[in-house]
């Protein structure tokens, strides 16, 4: 079970990678010559950001019935647009994995099987030809739009089954693919495609919680899939926390062996 939940944080933070842009543009400039809407949407407030949640996740292969089902409890700490650190303890209290994403890399540890995974953004961006995007990741977990350049959409077989909300569709790559859902003022949720890789990621904010910095997201769900592999976990928040973050603490342990994610 320890070594699934590793795994299933490595396939989402890699799927997520793949699917979303290094550029994410949230404050356009005047100078753009593109013409996009512009939704309303309240802002969240904020440059650092802790928080608790209570997870469960199934994984598997959409080709087979039987899906593994593992729980435990996830910690994060981000400033923004910078640094994201995080472990995961499963549902006894060990903790099975830890792991800090910058701009340009990221470095997971599996605890239980003393491995340090290492994946290089860039190395990540030749091997797929879409960048990743550490930004991006972090809303996911602040429930705020990836990208302000979007259209209104009442077309796409998206918008078509959310006729009740507001839809928009990004307009620029790797945007193109992006289609979110809007209702009252806050992303209730959004779905982003890859048709050459047959692959999805539907997020979804079905509650929010209100804060000094704004609402954000109480429960969030995720479903990543492939062809070949599928991931649904569902965050429930337990505290959260808006303040200064004094520290990231990280070292990879001499006994662990390194694991290069390009060489994979």
């Amino acid at each position: 079970m320890k070594t699934s939940i590793t795994f299933a944080f490595i396939f989402l933070l890699s799927f997520t990678g793949n699917l979303l842009a290094q550029e994410t543009d949230v404050n356009p400039k005047s100078s753009e010559t593109a013409v996009w809407d512009e939704p309303v949407v309240e802002p969240l407030n904020w440059q650092y950001f802790t928080a608790k949640y209570d997870f469960n996740a199934e994984l598997g292969n959409p080709l087979e019935k039987n899906a593994e089902e593992v729980a435990g409890t996830l910690s994060i700490r981000l400033r923004k647009d910078s640094l994201m650190w995080f472990t995961v303890s499963a549902s006894i209290g060990i903790q099975v994995m830890k792991g800090i994403i910058r701009n340009d890399s990221a470095f997971i540890l599996d605890n239980f099987n003393k491995k340090a995974y290492i994946l290089a953004i860039e190395d990540l961006n030749q091997i797929n030809d879409l960048p990743a995007n550490l930004s991006s990741i972090q809303r996911i977990f602040t429930g705020e739009l990836l990208t302000n350049k979007l259209l209104r959409d009442r077309d796409s077989e998206y918008a078509k089954a959310n006729l009740e909300s507001e839809c928009f569709s990004g307009i620029d790559n790797p945007f193109k693919q992006y289609n979110v859902v809007l209702n009252e003022q806050q992303v209730s949720k959004f779905q982003f495609r890859e048709p050459a890789r047959n692959a999805t990621m539907d997020v979804y904010f079905p509650v929010r919680t209100i804060s000094e910095a704004g609402k954000h997201p109480e429960e969030i769900s995720i479903e990543a899939k492939s062809d070949l592999s599928k991931v649904r976990l569902n965050l429930s928040l337990k505290t959260a926390r808006f303040e200064f973050i004094p520290s990231y603490p990280f070292f990879i342990p001499k006994d662990y062996e390194r694991v290069d994610l390009k060489k994979q």
